[in-house]
């Protein structure tokens, strides 16, 4: 088997820079190919002693396409995270039966949220619990103010759409 030096492949990416990036276009938007391709590089720089490499350019998109992975899960976390926030919302003080109003109303709404997948989910908390604005939510996300704008309103709308099921089924 090949065993180019790390540095080697770095120099195969330098070389293979653009057809890699249509390759990995074609799994993921160009800004997050870019992304996974400048952290490859990272990564080759940082790494030690040489890797076993059969074909340089399978063992690079390979590598891209992992990184931007375990980027997506990690923006997972995140989410999960922010969400969990939710049950510190404040609460209404004094009156029992507010507060218990307010306790079913954070149910309902943790479940319409949970019904909710991807980007709209995500925008939704940024925006209502995080109070950021479209465009903070935007470069959070790496997508435009209107993109934004699209996913908190079809993640409010479905939503609106789950709540008001329950509430005419009497949950």
């Amino acid at each position: 088997m090949n065993r180019p030096p790390r540095h080697a492949l770095l120099e195969q990416l330098i070389a293979l820079g653009d057809p890699l990036r249509r390759l990995l276009v074609r799994r993921m938007s160009s800004a997050d190919a870019d992304d996974s391709l400048q952290e490859t590089a990272a990564k080759l720089l940082e790494g030690r002693g040489d890797v076993d490499v059969a074909s340089p350019r399978a063992y690079l998109a390979t590598a891209a396409r992992r990184i931007h992975i375990d980027r997506q899960r990690r923006q997972a976390r995140e989410v999960s995270l922010e969400y969990s926030e939710l049950s510190n919302v404040e609460t209404a003080q004094g009156d029992p039966a507010m507060q218990l109003a307010d306790e079913q109303m954070r149910r309902q709404l943790r479940l319409a949220l949970e019904q909710l997948r991807g980007p709209a989910r995500r925008a939704l908390i940024l925006r209502y619990f995080h109070q950021m604005s479209h465009r903070e939510i935007g470069e959070v996300m790496g997508i435009s103010p209107r993109t934004v704008e699209k996913h908190l309103a079809s993640g409010l709308a479905a939503c609106r759409r789950f709540l008001s099921a329950r509430m005419r089924a009497g949950d």
